[in-house]
């Protein structure tokens, strides 16, 4: 790759609205970009000085690190996880995670590599949807009397 090539890839890394993470294989930062940084809520100074399972809440660490093993050992070239980060505020971020492995010369796992996007608005409103039919659910249920409810073609709902 040419350096002016580089100097553009740079650019997209710096400036894609999808975080970007590199680490080595035990799991200390490398290099992130500033979208991951401002999902996270650390600096990317901070963030070299950590590791990516101490971001990871711990409901969700288990399948993260079982999914990492399977990569580094092969079993997987890459996955995609959705879960949650901790970000430095103590808030649970939900993210969708592209996970994959860069090689070395030999075609032996070097570092780790991860998209992450930001997915806790989607989140969010898919448990105020859920939670809002199992109230309407319950209402019909419990109603004293009949009720039917019926889509703006007279279909039947419920």
């Amino acid at each position: 790759m040419s350096e002016l090539d580089e100097r553009k890839f740079q650019k997209i890394c710096e400036n894609v609205a999808t975080g970007i993470a590199l680490a080595k294989l035990d799991g200390r930062f490398e290099e992130c970009n500033a979208a991951y940084s401002a999902l996270t809520g650390y600096s990317q100074t901070e963030l070299r000085k950590m590791q990516i399972f101490s971001l990871i809440h711990p409901e969700d660490l288990h399948e993260s690190n079982r999914r990492i093993e399977a990569l580094l050992e092969g079993r997987e070239s890459q996955f995609e996880i959705e879960n949650r980060y901790i970000a430095k505020s103590g808030a649970p971020v939900w993210i969708r995670n592209l996970v994959s492995t860069i090689r070395d010369a030999e075609g032996k796992p070097a570092q780790i590599f991860a998209l992450v996007t930001d997915i806790t608005s989607r989140v969010r409103a898919q448990q105020e949807l859920r939670a809002a039919k199992a109230q309407l659910r319950l209402m019909i249920d419990h109603a004293p009397a009949a009720v039917a409810m019926f889509d703006r073609n007279m279909g039947y709902v419920a």
